[in-house]
């Protein structure tokens, strides 16, 4: 069973925008040990939002990170996997380990990602608090 361990909830000023938002981040744990981490940028421009890299290694212990974007759409999480930002923060932190949406979309921890999302989406509650809905399900 994959838990979630978080490490730290920040406040932060977006390089972007120069709106305030709200870091997460963690690790996934297993029976194993940890299994991956994670960052999540909690931003609300008009409709909440939440940027997400998911880290882990594979069989071979080769690290691979993912970024994606989350919504609410139609009463539903909708994760859509996208390219990082070149100059951002998910680019310095995971550097090599992350992977283009071309690379993730064909990887093959692709479906480990998605699964590990919805872990998030399911048991990390400021995330779901941000997106207005009850902490725990």
């Amino acid at each position: 069973m994959i838990t979630l361990e978080p490490v730290s909830k920040t406040g932060l000023d977006c390089p972007s925008c120069g709106k305030e938002f709200r870091r997460l981040e963690g690790a996934f744990r297993d029976e194993d040990g940890v299994r991956g981490v994670y960052c999540v940028d909690l931003h609300r421009d008009g409709e909440p939002t939440a940027l997400i890299v998911m880290a882990i290694g594979d069989d071979n212990g080769v690290p691979a990170a993912v970024f994606s974007e989350l919504r609410w759409i139609n009463g539903a999480f909708s994760l859509m996997v996208r390219d990082a930002p070149a100059d951002s923060f998910f680019s310095q932190k995971f550097g090599a380990a992350l992977l283009s949406r071309d690379e993730a979309l064909v990887h093959p921890l692709k479906e480990t990602f998605f699964h590990l999302s919805d872990h998030l989406t399911l048991a990390e509650p400021t995330l779901r608090q941000h997106f207005g809905l009850e902490a725990d399900v």
